[in-house]
């Protein structure tokens, strides 16, 4: 049996495209919103965000049954 190897293209990884859109959306966004943005399971941006939030470049708020995710820069009015 012969493997064949898959290499990494070019491009934005998930992280880098996750915090492209939640910066265009300052207004926040759900991690179901998210999900379908960049066509990725919700499981694998839950842990990009927890990468994100950690470094302080997301913030994550509950509101409701939701989470909403903002740009850390955004969220200086928000009560935390």
């Amino acid at each position: 049996m012969n493997l064949i190897f898959i290499e990494a293209r070019g491009g934005l990884t998930t992280s880098e495209q996750l915090l492209g859109v939640i910066n265009q959306h300052p207004q926040g966004l759900t991690i179901k919103q998210l999900s379908h943005s960049i066509n990725r399971p919700v499981s694998m941006i839950n842990l990009c965000l927890k990468q994100l939030s950690s470094r302080k470049q997301v913030k994550i708020q509950l509101r409701g049954m939701q989470k909403l995710v903002y740009p850390y820069d955004s969220c200086n009015h928000l009560k935390i």
